[in-house]
């Protein structure tokens, strides 16, 4: 795939430092962005999924039981018997079950992936990021770059028109903003089975949104599983590499993708082999991090950015 992404992919993979120069030249430039999965929430007590369906679950008052290690695949179909249960009072739901234990305090929340984030959205001679993915339904991160000063818009599919702001948020399976803030919810979210099925006409907006985003940026994932990028952001990529844009040469990657361990073994590679050949194929590179070392990378990348 060089001649579509003008480098050798496979090249980088285990080579964080080369990694991190390219994402610093992509954010110098104001071309880089960002696609946040779960994590950055973590320290204001919202709820894992896990949780979150095991709330719900209550909730509606439904018999049943929700294993430790249950898997994405049946949480899905837990949260469809919820919806049904649920029916008007469902989003409702969803949204006290969310928050109900939520800690927007910003002297004892435990932030500190959230500031290096932000630290890559702030605004200087060295670029910023200026677009945000995420797959989250709540507004921790909107509620925190307020809090330093800037102003963020929040894409709604019901409103595409452009708007000023330092930085544009798009929730690509709905948004279940906080009431402390004066920010339209959607009037759906993808979280049973059917919803990841069945929404897609509500998604057509935000699926050309993100096909724009893909074409002109170069992404960091953060937060986002191996599963989720094997099963929705490749094919979406393989789709922009295909029938649809056959003419075009790339000549970069499309994105880095930081994967966050518990505790680095040196096998990541070959653990995780087959996603990883086909992510690198359909030009992600991932980047195998511990959790506790991610802040720290991403506040590398700001200072990389410096001296380019």
């Amino acid at each position: 795939m060089r001649d579509f992404f003008g480098i050798n992919i496979k090249s980088y993979l285990n080579r964080p430092n080369e990694i991190r120069e390219l994402l610093a030249d992509y954010l110098n430039v104001g071309s880089l962005g960002i696609i946040l999965g779960s994590g950055a929430s973590n320290g204001f007590e919202l709820p894992t999924w896990h949780e979150l369906v095991k709330d719900l679950v209550v909730e509606a008052d439904l018999n049943l039981k929700i294993r430790k290690n249950e898997s994405s695949a049946v949480l899905k179909e837990h949260v469809e018997e919820i919806s049904t249960k649920l029916s008007s009072k469902y989003l409702d739901t969803v949204y006290e079950c969310l928050y109900k234990k939520a800690a927007f305090d910003f002297s004892t929340a435990n932030k500190d992936l959230l500031i290096a984030i932000s630290a890559l959205c702030t605004g200087s001679n060295r670029g910023s990021v200026k677009t945000v993915f995420t797959y989250n339904f709540d507004s921790v991160l909107e509620w925190y770059l307020g809090i330093i000063g800037l102003k963020v818009s929040v894409y709604q599919p019901s409103n595409m028109l452009d708007r000023f702001c330092d930085v544009e948020t798009i929730h690509f399976h709905g948004y279940l903003p906080h009431s402390s803030l004066n920010h339209d919810r959607t009037d759906f979210i993808v979280f049973s089975k059917s919803e990841f099925e069945e929404k897609e006409w509500k998604r057509k907006p935000l699926e050309r949104k993100r096909a724009s985003f893909f074409l002109n940026k170069l992404f960091l994932s953060i937060g986002v599983s191996l599963d989720t990028l094997d099963g929705d952001v490749r094919p979406r990529l393989k789709q922009l590499m295909g029938e649809d844009y056959r003419d075009l040469k790339r000549n970069s990657p499309f994105g880095i993708a930081i994967i966050g361990v518990k505790k680095m073994s040196g096998d990541e590679a070959t653990k995780y082999e087959s996603k990883i050949n086909r992510l690198m194929d359909s030009g992600v590179i991932p980047v195998f991090l511990e959790f506790s070392q991610i802040p720290k990378y991403l506040f590398s990348i700001v200072q990389k950015a410096l001296q380019v």
